[in-house]
């Protein structure tokens, strides 16, 4: 089992659990280390819930510099132009720690090259299996299939290939054709007007039953054009596969995360230097742990 976690997701989730917690003054100097915290605690608790072989954390901070992502280009620069960025600083200034901390379990930090971590979630969904995502970002329920599920940890809720449509509410295969017809307000992306969350589930309902070929229902000319702008924007399994080098990175960095291995030392070293003594005091436990990937698959050790 392969745990592929979206940790800019999940970072910006234990910044407001941190900035919430009544254990915190608000403007307390803590608030940063009490994030890293966190969010390695959550780690833990995903290693202890689903007892992986591997396990990836995936960063949005991409690779090329300059260069611009695809999906701006066809939003003509609006594509997640309505986000606040107000507190990105914050947020991601304790990042590089969290970063450093990861690499000494000998867990692989993921980058895209140009896109965007959704991407390499997408394309290492395509190399391994079985997977669980971990997000909160209901974006990557386009990927669940057979070999691949989602984890949802604001709702402790994992969403697979049997409760799907109960869960979601829409059957599995009609999902992303769904989000391109109702859009995303999150990211700034328009959906077709006049198509609210029921008409726009039987719509999707009925692509699926085409094949997600619009032509075949008769619409106008400009629901076509705002389906397949919305299809390319939104498609994880297809995005990587149009910025060039994007794949050839993916499998670069890929490869080269087989030769990581835990660093303990240096993980107890890193503890005491960011002030992480409750983990450092079970120091052993985390060791014990995060050997996951120099064990058997737990599973085929309970088939002997």
């Amino acid at each position: 089992m392969n745990i592929i976690i979206d940790g800019s997701n999940l970072l910006h989730r234990t910044y407001w659990v941190a900035k919430s917690s009544k254990k915190l003054n608000k403007d307390t100097s803590d608030l940063k280390g009490y994030c890293v915290h966190i969010f390695l605690k959550a780690l833990r608790s995903y290693v202890e819930k689903f007892l992986p072989n591997n396990m990836y954390i995936v960063w949005d901070r991409k690779i090329k510099h300059p260069s611009t992502n695809f999906r701006k280009l066809l939003l003509e620069g609006t594509y997640k132009g309505n986000r606040d960025y107000s507190s990105a600083e914050d947020i991601f200034d304790q990042a590089e720690k969290v970063e450093e901390l990861i690499t000494s379990l000998g867990i692989p930090n993921l980058y895209p090259y140009v896109l965007e971590g959704d991407d390499v979630i997408g394309w290492l969904c395509n190399e391994i299996s079985p997977n669980i995502i971990i997000s909160l970002d209901k974006d990557f329920l386009q990927l669940v299939d057979a070999n691949t599920s989602l984890y949802l940890p604001n709702k402790k809720l994992l969403i697979n290939i049997k409760n799907f449509e109960d869960k979601i509410g829409i059957p599995m295969n009609a999902f992303l054709y769904y989000k391109a017809v109702i859009g995303d307000p999150s990211d700034n992306i328009p959906g077709f007007p006049g198509y609210g969350k029921v008409r726009g589930k039987r719509l999707a309902i009925q692509l699926a039953e085409n094949n997600g070929n619009l032509k075949a229902l008769n619409l106008s000319k400009e629901y076509y054009h705002i389906y397949e702008k919305n299809i390319a924007i939104m498609n994880l399994k297809g995005g990587y596969k149009v910025e060039q080098g994007e794949i050839e990175h993916y499998h670069k960095q890929f490869n080269e995360s087989k030769d990581i291995n835990p660093d303990f030392n240096k993980f107890k070293e890193l503890c005491e230097e960011y002030g992480l003594y409750d983990i450092k005091r079970n120091i052993s436990e985390w060791e014990a742990l995060f050997t996951f990937n120099k064990n058997p698959n737990i599973f085929e050790l309970l088939d002997k």
